[in-house]
């Protein structure tokens, strides 16, 4: 008896592992020749502070940390403390692929007209999926610490 689950959890995996193996198959993987243009015209938009138009970019599991109305309030925040952005300088890129996926990670040095901020940006492109969304955006600048 005990043998037979063994053998019967021995079968689930080998037909999970199948399975994972099908449908990653089935995925167009994203390049970084991809995710550059869209990466800039993110990167543009916050710029021009077209937050509704922004929000078109994040992946919906962005929102189950914040919702839509209260990221959009965080941006202003930032643009409001910051100022206009001045430069927006790579510091580094990384692409990781793990098991949901893959990750292209750019790290930015952004100067606004009142200070510095460091960015990170993470894009991703889901199992199954061919679409390429923002999953996370962090700002951090000595600035905004200061107003929290």
């Amino acid at each position: 008896m005990k043998n037979d689950l063994m053998d019967l959890k021995a079968v689930k995996a080998l037909v999970l592992a199948l399975l994972f193996v099908v449908v990653a198959g089935c995925t167009k993987e994203a390049s970084e020749e991809q995710v550059s243009p869209l990466m800039d015209e993110y990167i543009e938009t916050y710029k021009a502070k077209d937050f509704e138009k922004l929000l078109t970019y994040y992946h919906p599991e962005f929102f189950n940390v914040q919702s839509e109305k209260a990221w959009v309030e965080h941006l202003q925040h930032v643009r409001a403390t910051m100022g206009e952005v001045a430069s927006v300088k790579l510091k580094q890129k990384q692409v990781n692929t793990v098991f949901s996926g893959r990750r292209f990670i750019y790290e930015y040095s952004v100067k606004y007209e009142k200070g510095y901020a460091k960015e990170v940006i993470m894009f991703v492109q889901k199992i199954g999926t061919e679409g390429i969304k923002v999953q996370m955006h962090k700002i951090d600048s000595k600035l905004l610490r200061a107003t929290r």
